[in-house]
């Protein structure tokens, strides 16, 4: 009796996780939060699972319930670096970002190399408007890695924010070499043209940005068509 009752409860474990991945698919994240409850209500403490309902939460904009969430799982596993990077980023989109920091910065205490919380640290950086700190930062990231655009990008970024638009340029330049669809890049491209007087260049950068969004809007409107 005990052995049907044990494999009854795990079809419907199953079922019910099952059921929250083809949601996460469609992009109902709301329908996915209430399998994972669900399979949370009969068996509390399933890691992933845990993970899942938080994936589910921050694509909702929950922050707050994200945070607890996250709590909750540190609490379990105090150094898992998925959860404390989620929680620096959840902290980062509610504008606390000196809490987001801290998170960062205790994920590279355990990974000095690991690349989201490097990243993260970086956008922090820029997000308190400490220019010349995301410049040093991002020359340590680039001398490991040169391949990350969005480096390039924040770095370039803090370059304008200082006038240094020449460098400026030259950043995006290289964000834009690795990944040519970065519509930020274009924009930002585009603004530090401006600062330098070269109107026309900057023009053609903003177009650039707009013929890039066009197409991404049209690919989610139709993706039949895009295949």
């Amino acid at each position: 009796m005990f052995e049907f009752l044990k494999k009854l409860l795990s079809s419907d474990l199953n079922e019910l996780y099952r059921k929250g991945e083809f949601c996460i698919l469609r992009g109902d994240y709301g329908k996915a939060l209430e399998y994972y409850e669900e399979f949370l209500k009969i068996e509390p403490v399933n890691i992933p699972v845990i993970k899942k309902k938080i994936f589910a939460l921050f694509s909702l904009e929950m922050y707050e319930e994200v945070i607890e969430s996250i709590d909750k799982l540190l609490a379990i596993l105090p150094e898992d670096i998925e959860a404390l990077n989620g929680k620096g980023l959840t902290l980062f989109r509610q504008e606390k970002y000196e809490e987001a920091m801290l998170y960062y910065e205790r994920v590279l205490t355990i990974n000095p190399e690991n690349r989201e919380a490097m990243e993260g640290k970086a956008w922090t950086l820029y997000a308190l408007k400490d220019y010349e700190k995301v410049i040093d930062w991002s020359y340590k990231i680039l001398t490991r890695d040169t391949s990350w655009p969005y480096t390039w990008g924040v770095r370039a970024m803090s370059m304008s924010a200082l006038t240094r638009y020449e460098e400026a340029i030259d950043c995006y330049n290289k964000a834009l070499k690795i990944d040519e669809k970065y519509i930020d890049a274009w924009n930002g491209k585009g603004l530090a043209l401006y600062g330098l007087g070269r109107y026309e260049e900057a023009i053609q950068c903003q177009n650039k940005a707009i013929e890039i969004s066009s197409e991404l809007l049209r690919s989610l409107e139709s993706p039949e068509e895009t295949k």
